[in-house]
């Protein structure tokens, strides 16, 4: 018997943007984390 297991992990997307005035610019720092915790059989 084979059994699918789905990675369980944590998805998180942080980005800060400044606003100046009416005009919104593009974020100039962007933090990009993505962890994934497998159990090893």
């Amino acid at each position: 018997m084979e059994s699918t297991k789905k990675p369980t992990g944590t998805f998180t997307i942080d980005f800060t943007y400044e606003k100046y005035d009416d005009d919104y610019e593009l974020p100039s720092q962007m933090e990009f984390t993505f962890t994934v915790d497998r159990m090893m059989f």
